[in-house]
């Protein structure tokens, strides 16, 4: 029980930080003229 919910919270943790990065790269391409993929 205790497990199942730690797996979750990771998970949805790990899907946030994915759309975050995604969110903070595409604010930074708009911003930058210059396209940089690191």
């Amino acid at each position: 029980m205790i497990r199942k919910i730690f797996f979750t919270k990771s998970f949805f943790k790990k899907i946030f930080l994915t759309i975050y990065k995604n969110l903070l790269a595409k604010n930074y391409l708009s911003k930058s003229p210059i396209k940089r993929i690191s």
